[in-house]
């Protein structure tokens, strides 16, 4: 907990938080509110599937009524791997949008590979060599991911597959999972995918009767003990090698916030499986102290006076209001203590008519605690 690294703004123990690597972001801005580790690499496990939705939803241009069938190849690689799956079978047509349901809510590997198949079979030329890793002038699934990521900034991220099993060159960091799954949340269906408790399959043509499968993400399911009343989604993941980890949405009051949390305890040390979801409660305790304790502050308003400066060669007056342009609002604790905030104006020493209304003059940058 020492090496929490609060934002100015952010005076809360969290002591408690179990989790290795977390961070705090504005839903809706990105801007970082509290992190710990979260530029250190790590294995993402599951949660790389948020970016496979990205490359999918960014590929395939119907997604409801595209479909793709389950290639054998699938089984055969995830054989005794110990893989999550949704059951899905060889020969078993879906759409992709099926898919998608089916890769983020249960977290099937098989679902994530049969569209991962499916997007390299549209041979997609490759416009940028350094994205082309095996050199075949095509993008892969996997190559566009690592292309997409680099375009979000994200230089300490690199996928190997498309489901998140354990490979030492497959990694990204809290920050910049939290950087994709913002990006994510813009992608057609995403968010409506992933706050889903349950998704029911329809019939296919292997199965007469639908399916339903459940959620991986406990914080969305009201009879377990991980539920957070105002829990949106996102996606879990787990691995020995990652430990527990989530990329969670919440929104309360018109407030939302996104906490990445990565490395929660997942086996003890004798090797057995930890039942206990730490990466959830750390994922509620920073949701809980966002919305409790922050708040979008007004510091000023469209055309209120902020100050004066000389004026010249204007008959009969020598001074000049200059007011607000726009509104300001900031991200802020919810209780001010006196003084907190302050501005600096820059501003000529004069200015020369002629000058009308709406004309710029200068800035005024505000200031809390002297943090801009």
């Amino acid at each position: 907990a020492e090496n929490m690294i609060l934002h100015p703004m952010a005076k809360v123990d969290l002591s408690g938080i179990d989790s290795e690597y977390a961070i705090l972001v504005d839903a809706g801005t990105g801007f970082k509110l509290a992190g710990k580790a979260e530029k250190e690499q790590m294995y993402p496990a599951s949660m790389t599937k948020i970016m496979t939705y990205i490359v999918t939803a960014e590929t395939v241009s119907d997604l409801q009524n595209t479909r793709t069938t389950v290639p054998e190849s699938v089984a055969e690689e995830l054989e005794g791997t110990g893989s999550s799956l949704a059951e899905i079978q060889t020969g078993e047509s879906f759409t992709i949008y099926e898919l998608l349901n089916l890769m983020m809510v249960p977290s099937g590997n098989d679902a994530a590979l049969t569209l991962a198949k499916y997007v390299d079979s549209l041979n997609i030329t490759a416009d940028d060599p350094q994205y082309d890793e095996d050199g075949d002038g095509k993008m892969s699934c996997v190559e566009l991911m690592n292309k997409k990521a680099a375009e979000l900034g994200c230089t300490n991220t690199h996928f190997v597959n498309p489901h998140g099993l354990y490979d030492e060159n497959h990694y990204t960091t809290a920050r910049e999972m939290a950087t994709i799954t913002k990006y994510a949340l813009t992608m057609p269906y995403f968010t409506d995918v992933t706050s889903q408790t349950y998704y029911t399959q329809p019939p296919t043509n292997m199965t007469s009767e639908e399916r339903t499968v459940t959620t991986t993400n406990r914080m969305l399911l009201s009879y377990d003990d991980e539920y957070y009343t105002y829990a949106t989604g996102v996606k879990t993941g787990s691995l020995n090698e990652s430990g527990y980890c989530i990329s969670a949405t919440a929104t309360y009051d018109g407030y939302s916030y996104l906490v990445v949390c990565m490395g929660s305890p997942y086996i003890d040390s004798e090797g057995n499986h930890i039942d206990y979801h730490g990466e959830m409660y750390d994922a509620a305790t920073l949701f809980r102290w966002a919305f409790l304790n922050i708040e979008n502050k007004t510091l000023v308003t469209d055309g209120e006076l902020l100050g004066e400066v000389s004026l010249k060669y204007a008959w009969g007056k020598d001074r000049l209001q200059v007011l607000a342009q726009g509104n300001l609002t900031a991200t802020l604790p919810s209780s001010l203590e006196s003084g907190a905030i302050t501005t600096k104006l820059d501003l000529p020493e004069s200015v020369k008519a002629p000058i009308k209304k709406g004309d710029y003059v200068g800035t005024a940058t505000f200031y809390y605690n002297g943090t801009e």
